[in-house]
């Protein structure tokens, strides 16, 4: 009898741990890419005594104001901004690699 409880407790926590994690694993609807009226672009600098710092620039062509955040490789993802329309905004990053690998909506 305590074995079959036991089973039973082992089994009814395994689920809700799984389905906690499915819970916490998947992606909110809004981590969707920013719309493609949204342009990026990227380069980088470097001083004169060698620093090289990373920049990007979202510039918003949609006809109506967007939110979406930078979403960087190897550093610090961006907040989440809303940009009108026809507007920009940059960010940067020191070092190299940084560089943004997409735009989310937010």
């Amino acid at each position: 009898m305590k074995n079959a409880r036991r089973r039973a407790l082992s089994a009814a926590i395994g689920t809700l741990v799984l389905s906690g994690s499915l819970l916490v694993g998947a992606a909110p609807a809004s981590a969707a890419l920013a719309p493609s009226c949204v342009y990026l672009s990227q380069w980088q600098t470097t001083s004169w005594y060698g620093a090289i710092t990373s920049h990007a620039r979202a510039t918003n062509h949609c006809s109506t104001t967007k939110r979406f955040r930078m979403i960087w490789a190897w550093a610090s993802d961006g907040d989440c901004r809303s940009v009108a329309a026809g507007l920009g905004y940059s960010e940067t990053r020191g070092g190299w690699p940084p560089k943004v690998t997409e735009l989310r909506s937010c």
